[in-house]
């Protein structure tokens, strides 16, 4: 069997020629994945990234977790105004404390129905604001509910570091529990602890309090969430198990046409799903008043199960929205109840934030050396001459492109199957892996073009070298003697 390591390595100064070349390919492809000069890589890996969460949550699609998302939006609060005759006293955004106060009473003893076990109150008061009345009414209240040991653990929104609460908010609210619900530079993921403060030290996020809480409750040791510098989470969105939502053929082809459209130029992005397909309970404010109020409780828990309660503006004029994946632009509070959602489902085993980067330079470097190794071996009859073929401008243009799809596919799916063990097995998101896919056709062309021209180089060298060893025509071999 022919042995995959060319002959021509035993010379040292063509063996030395090839560690150059192989280090200055690498240095071209580090430089495209960590500086990204196009945004081409990180373009990649987040799109790639979304088409697999997406297509993770069509298969395997969730029912709905013990929480409870209610809405504060334009109709709530015109309906409890009722021009005048409800019994909320503003008629459009911002809320009186008043107001912010009742929603807290009635959200922590709510009728006919066990009582949450912890609410996360989205509002910053960041400052007391004179036209919303006195705050220091809703300070006592949420003093009366923590001093109770049968209500509910409420967390307000203590923004982060870079917006604190102020100090007269703080203490008119009478030392409230806070919560972390703003950070910054964190990308798409979820810190689970962060800065409430410039020189404070980390606190829970609002996810990580109502979890603890949870867990309390429920008698579960969770310990493992009070511990600093865990690594932050990446939220995976979900749909729940509803014949309206879920559905994976259905799904699936929605979002192959959306990409086929895409590549036409007729459609820009995949086909957002409502929010009312998340994972989790949701009503609006509204909806809990009236003859027949709506249920606060999501459905489906055991008796005794204890759930949370998150209470979150949405209207788009605040401009309080995240991306996601499947349901577009969502309003924050929803990132706050799914990042809940996440841990509630996982645990500690919850989907991390890794960066990979070093993984894909290696990647980078051994592929690399393949494509040219392949080059020097490129006979099909040699090993590696097959998948690496010599770039020939007079070869046949559809065993050139039938090569190179092999190569896309082959690369794209040994990617595609170390990015599903590298969450399943190390519960990781590998981020900056995936832009692998869409790098390394194009790095491979050029390694390979690079070796064609280096070796007709090498050949031409290599027969002037001969021509000068030759003897002259009619001239005396050394050694021979005349006559």
């Amino acid at each position: 069997m022919p042995s995959i390591f060319p002959k021509e390595w035993l010379s040292p100064r063509l063996f030395m020629a090839w560690l150059m070349r192989w280090a200055m390919y690498v240095l071209l492809g580090y430089w495209a994945l960590q500086s990204d000069p196009f945004g081409f890589s990180a373009a990649t890996d987040k799109a790639l990234a979304t088409q697999i969460s997406r297509l993770v949550s069509y298969l395997f699609p969730e029912p709905v977790a013990a929480v409870t998302v209610v809405a504060i939006d334009y109709p709530s609060i015109d309906g409890l105004h009722n021009g005048g005759r409800g019994w909320m006293t503003a008629n459009d955004w911002p809320l009186t404390y008043a107001d912010h106060r009742r929603i807290l009473r009635d959200l922590s003893a709510p009728r006919g129905e066990p009582a949450p076990a912890a609410i996360f109150y989205d509002i910053f008061f960041e400052r007391p604001r004179v036209i919303s009345g006195d705050l220091e009414p809703l300070g006592r209240q949420l003093q009366r509910l923590r001093n109770d040991p049968g209500m509910p653990r409420v967390f307000l929104a203590g923004g982060g570091s870079f917006v604190p609460m102020s100090t007269a908010a703080f203490a008119a609210l009478q030392h409230p529990a806070l919560a972390v619900s703003a950070w910054d530079g964190m990308g798409d993921f979820y810190p689970l602890h962060a800065s409430l403060g410039t020189a404070a030290a980390p606190q829970a996020s609002a996810a990580t309090a109502l979890y603890r809480t949870l867990c309390t409750a429920a008698g579960k040791d969770c310990r493992w969430a009070d511990e600093e510098g865990l690594d932050n989470l990446a939220v995976q969105w979900r749909v729940r198990t509803d014949s309206a939502c879920d559905g994976f053929w259905r799904n699936l082809g929605r979002d192959l046409w959306s990409g086929v459209g895409r590549v036409v130029g007729f459609a820009t992005e995949d086909t957002a799903f409502e929010a009312a397909c998340m994972p989790i309970h949701q009503v609006r404010l509204s909806e809990l008043y009236g003859e027949h109020p709506a249920s606060l409780r999501p459905p489906g828990l055991a008796p005794g199960e204890p759930y949370a309660v998150l209470v979150g503006v949405v209207m788009p004029s605040l401009r309080d929205y995240v991306p996601s994946p499947l349901y577009g632009q969502v309003a924050g509070v929803y990132l706050h109840a799914n990042a809940l959602e996440n841990l509630l489902r996982k645990d500690e085993d919850y989907l991390r934030e890794r960066n990979l980067k070093w993984w894909s330079v290696a990647a980078v470097a051994l592929t690399i050396a393949l494509c040219m190794l392949g080059g020097i071996r490129r006979h099909a009859r040699r090993p590696l001459g097959w998948l690496f073929p010599e770039v020939d401008e007079h070869a046949a243009l559809h065993r050139r492109l039938l090569t190179t799809l092999l190569f896309g596919l082959v690369f794209s799916s040994i990617v595609l199957l170390l990015y599903g063990l590298f969450q399943w097995f190390g519960h990781a998101t590998p981020e900056g892996w995936l832009s692998l896919i869409g790098l390394m056709p194009f790095l491979r062309e050029v390694v390979l073009a690079g070796e064609k021209k280096y070796s007709e180089s090498e050949k031409v060298s290599n027969e002037a070298r001969d021509c000068d060893d030759r003897p002259a025509a009619g001239g005396i071999e050394p050694g021979v003697g005349a006559g």
